[in-house]
């Protein structure tokens, strides 16, 4: 390679993919390995392992005091961890304004609905079950109601939405009030005209450890329910966001109903949320990076 490097900076979920980094340093000991985890791994979850090899990295960044404890747990320095939060793009998503939000809500054909919108993959394990039975007793309460899934890149996309249907079939939700949305739409616009993003995750293994999808709904003033986890209320509070018990679709509905009722509390939590989110802005973000990436040139 007719490049140098001075760092070396990889991304995981899971600490094993770490190795990738430590192993150049064996050719390269002047070389420094940086290594980023983002969440619990899907993998091996929470449970309790030995991570003392990632003691041959120069530092360890991840995005949530929970998962420092973690790896400090499996023999890890608290020396070589430090907390950096993971951005959003700010440039991209971003408070249309309401006069624009509605515009947009008319010209993608939802003038005349209440949007409740999800986006990500249509899996279990990121709680879509549990929003579609949520959805079942929201439309009994709320009039004009539509579930807009705007679903990633999935492996078997065909079953994940032949599943979704079978389960809201089953629980009395007419179809028609389902709106299935490719992943290559224009996903801010959708962001800015929905009512409310619903995001129900079951709990944060193999998800971002500052799940996207919550991040940028707030930067867009779009209300967000979510699940009380440990992981989000590390970052978030009840000021910002609409935090329903995991697992319980129940008290998702009931969260649902809230959004579009008491417009006081929603404005305030909007309000806070637009103001929280700057925390997550890719300047700032890149600024803590380059500041670690300085520090660990200088006490080469």
């Amino acid at each position: 390679c007719k490049y140098k490097f001075d760092i070396i900076h990889s991304f995981s979920s899971s600490p094993l993919l770490s190795y990738r980094t430590i192993i150049p340093k064996f050719f390269n000991g002047k070389l420094i390995a940086f290594h980023s985890i983002k969440s619990f791994s899907m993998y091996s979850g929470k449970k309790a392992l030995n991570f003392r090899y990632m003691n041959r990295l120069n530092s360890i960044v991840t995005n949530l005091e929970i998962i420092k404890k973690y790896l400090i747990s499996g023999g890890v320095s608290s020396d070589k961890i430090q907390i950096i939060r993971s951005n959003i793009d700010e440039n991209k998503f971003l408070n249309y304004g309401g006069d624009k939000k509605i515009a947009l809500k008319k010209r993608y054909g939802y003038a005349d609905s209440k949007i409740i919108l999800y986006y990500g993959p249509l899996v279990e394990r990121k709680g879509i079950n549990y929003l579609i039975k949520a959805f079942s007793g929201v439309i009994k309460d709320v009039k004009k109601c539509k579930l807009v899934l705007a679903y990633k890149d999935a492996v078997i996309i065909d079953k994940h939405i032949s599943d979704v249907k079978k389960l809201a079939l089953s629980l009395g939700v007419n179809l028609n009030d389902i709106i299935f949305v490719k992943p290559w739409i224009k996903i801010e616009d959708y962001v800015n005209f929905a009512d409310v993003v619903v995001m129900p995750y079951p709990e944060l293994v193999g998800t971002e450890g500052n799940p996207s999808c919550i991040l940028e709904s707030m930067a867009c003033g779009t209300p967000v329910i979510t699940s009380d986890l440990p992981e989000l209320r590390e970052f978030l509070s009840d000021d910002e966001v609409y935090f329903a018990k995991a697992k319980d679709s129940k008290d998702i509905a009931k969260k649902i109903v809230e959004v579009f009722e008491d417009k006081k509390l929603r404005d305030k939590k909007i309000k806070n949320s637009l103001d929280k989110v700057k925390e997550f802005f890719t300047e700032k973000i890149a600024d803590e990076h380059l500041k670690q990436y300085e520090q660990l040139l200088h006490n080469l």
